[in-house]
């Protein structure tokens, strides 16, 4: 939920002196893209990882349809191709404030991978529980994904429009705690629930929840948390079963969520935690959850 945009990853391409075996592949290029491309192009088709995923060979029967890879190599990709839209942007316009950045670049960014669905699986006995979201357009008209932000970045349209934008109002911070003071997190699919109320609204650009937990009784494995704006969009914050982990010092989980990017901050926020672990015991600590709410 704290990606803002998608850059463009990239992949390691072949010739003769790095890869004699396969001379099939030599001269290769390598292929720049934003999402998973089959079983026949980039990252599926890595022949360098002993576990590469053709699916050709033995490992067909494990990864029939090419969803997984153990080598990734994208960020050096991603970053400077990012970058390099954000200089043609200040060059643009010199003026504008990294708030401003990361807003042009929202507003003009594409959706991609729009047909990837829901992902639900086995969690807390129910089978078919949502453990991560398909695209989500929230109040403000903005679409988000956990996986790819608000879109892949369009150098052409984020110039254009920031020739022409009006520069953002001072931000300001409001936080927020807890009106419940329950700790215990029992395991089901019926969530342990915090709200939030702010009275007077302002137009959001961050939220951030801060959980102070009990580190003997909480397992960041076993936990999904949700959070729902006062509009009713839903951010996933946490994925059941996805393995994160604690700090190894300190007891405070800090999730940060980009999704009610634009929707007034004002009314009733509510933050579910779910317990997928059947016979773990899940405790908070005493001190009760806060939300900060960024914006203007």
């Amino acid at each position: 939920s704290n990606i803002w945009v998608t850059g463009i990853g990239g992949e390691y391409g072949y010739d003769v002196s790095s890869a004699p075996r396969y001379v099939t592949d030599a001269y290769k290029p390598a292929i720049v893209t934003t999402d998973v491309s089959g079983c026949g192009a980039g990252y599926d088709n890595e022949q360098f990882t002993p576990f590469h995923i053709q699916g050709t060979d033995t490992q067909k029967t494990y990864n029939p349809a090419c969803n997984y890879t153990s080598m990734f190599n994208g960020t050096s990709s991603a970053a400077p191709t990012v970058s390099g839209v954000v200089a043609l942007m200040l060059d643009a316009r010199p003026d504008l404030t990294y708030r401003d950045v990361k807003y042009l670049l929202a507003t003009t960014a594409r959706p991609v991978d729009t047909s990837k669905a829901a992902v639900t699986a086995l969690f807390a006995g129910n089978s078919t529980f949502p453990l991560e979201a398909a695209w989500t357009t929230n109040a403000a008209g903005r679409n988000f994904h956990n996986w790819y932000g608000f879109g892949l970045v369009d150098a052409r349209a984020a110039v254009t429009a920031a020739k022409d934008h009006i520069l953002l109002g001072t931000v300001s911070e409001s936080t927020l705690s807890s009106s419940s003071t329950e700790t215990t997190i029992s395991y089901g699919t019926t969530p342990t629930e915090f709200t939030f109320t702010q009275d007077t609204g302002k137009t959001v650009e961050e939220v951030i929840v801060n959980l102070t937990v009990d580190t003997s009784n909480f397992k960041t494995y076993c936990a999904h948390i949700e959070l729902l704006s006062p509009s009713g969009t839903k951010s996933i914050l946490m994925n059941g079963y996805a393995g994160a982990k604690l700090q190894p010092t300190g007891n405070v989980v800090r999730l940060l969520s980009n999704a009610f990017y634009g929707e007034s901050s004002a009314g009733t926020w509510t933050m579910n935690i779910y317990n997928g672990c059947n016979g773990v015991s899940m405790k908070l600590a005493s001190t009760v959850p806060t939300l900060t709410i960024r914006g203007h």
